[in-house]
């Protein structure tokens, strides 16, 4: 063999190895993004939204069997109690306050579950989020608290109640001996 096509050889098999070992730092930096185990994970974090949003309570404890985070969030930030308050069911609402989900958790927007469940008038999801530790004094990206939302969407009750709990309770807390 020519001493040329030795060279070219080498050449190729060096550019291999090296395309190779730039693959492998970029799947094991980056990897993770694409792996079985994240697109299980998500899957699992979709069937958790689509129980809370629906409000099945079966279908939410397969999930939570499945992947136990009870915070994950979805593309737009929102959690499966984010969804439940939103859409009104309590029975969720209850079901992932009990299992430790965070009530003060933000969406992309700012907005926190006691935000949309205001907003939509759920009045006993709100007491709910409030037992729970929710900030009533909290405010999303525009600066509107879940009071201004109840509000604008002429929910007087709620509005009322998120208006006496910020103004009697000054760290936020609705248990008068915590």
């Amino acid at each position: 063999m020519p001493q040329n096509m030795i060279s070219l050889r080498i050449k190729t098999v060096m550019i291999k190895i090296k395309y190779a070992t730039l693959a492998r730092i970029f799947f094991l930096f980056m990897g993770n993004l694409f792996s079985p185990a994240t697109a299980i994970n998500r899957s699992v974090d979709q069937e958790l939204m689509a129980a809370a949003k629906s409000g099945d309570l079966v279908a939410l404890d397969k999930a939570l069997i499945a992947n136990p985070n009870l915070n994950a969030k979805d593309t737009s930030g929102a959690t499966a109690l984010m969804w439940a308050s939103q859409y009104g069911h309590p029975d969720t609402v209850k079901a992932l306050i009990s299992a430790k989900a965070d009530p003060n958790l933000r969406d992309n927007f700012g907005k926190t579950a006691l935000m949309r469940a205001a907003n939509n008038g759920f009045e006993e999801i709100v007491d709910m989020l409030l037992m729970a530790g929710g900030d009533a004094k909290a405010v999303d990206n525009n600066g509107w608290p879940a009071s201004r939302y109840a509000n604008n969407a002429r929910h007087r009750i709620i509005y009322v109640k998120l208006i006496d709990v910020t103004k009697s309770c000054p760290y936020n807390r609705t248990d008068p001996n915590g």
